[in-house]
């Protein structure tokens, strides 16, 4: 089976090591895999590339998504929920309460990212994007003072702090969403739901789940 990953994707949500996909997701597949007894390979594709491939029948699956990022949703059949993504904005001290009192701030965001809960204040400009190549670069902007506030994936905010503890000096970070990650299956896959959120499940009440991201010192709620 072949799974598809995006390349920008943070590490230690994923590594490239030598061209060869690392970290928590490419274990996880590959802990599906075994679970269904079968091959698997992982690529690691730019993030416009994977719907096609979906679509076409060059991936069978794809994680770490939710339906409002996809535009073939209705195409895709969609697993059971893995866990919580937390979106968080990250800015100096003290941080607004809310969205809407946000004026005109540039945000460091990631290129080719949708934020859902966001848009309405891209639109209206009271946030203004600010688009970096990944998520790293983005905290190493921070860092540097370059950007004042970021949209960061709270996983990946984590494990940069833990080499980069002077990044929350000052700051403070707000919830913008919580998102149920889930993995997107190929119209064109053999694998049928069933079996795969059967594989899930068995990755859930192992703990093995839980225990990829312990591996990295972080935590996240699994579902």
């Amino acid at each position: 089976m072949r799974a598809g990953v995006p390349i920008t994707l943070p590490p230690p949500l994923l590594f490239l090591d030598q061209n060869t996909p690392q970290g928590i997701l490419p274990e996880f597949i590959s802990s599906l895999a075994q679970i269904l007894g079968r091959e698997h390979s992982v690529l690691a594709l730019a993030r416009p590339r994977i719907p096609v491939y979906l679509e076409k029948g060059k991936l069978d699956f794809f994680c770490y998504t939710i339906p409002a990022w996809s535009p073939i949703k209705d195409k895709l059949t969609w697993s059971a929920p893995l866990f919580l993504k937390r979106e968080i904005i990250v800015g100096p001290a003290p941080l607004p309460k809310s969205l809407d009192e946000f004026k005109g701030v540039v945000i460091g965001t990631s290129l080719d990212y949708t934020y859902p809960n966001l848009n309405p204040y891209f639109q209206d400009k009271s946030l203004v994007r600010e688009d970096a190549p990944t998520d790293e670069a983005n905290l190493k902007k921070l860092l540097s003072n370059r950007v004042s506030y970021v949209v960061i994936d709270e996983v990946f905010f984590d494990y940069f702090k833990n080499n980069h503890p002077e990044i929350e000096e000052k700051r403070q970070r707000l919830l913008v969403q919580e998102y149920p990650i889930a993995c997107a299956i190929s119209p064109h896959s053999k694998l049928t739901k069933k079996e795969f959120d059967g594989a899930v499940q068995k990755l859930k009440t192992s703990k093995k789940l839980e225990a990829l991201f312990k591996k990295y010192n972080l935590s996240v709620q699994v579902l």
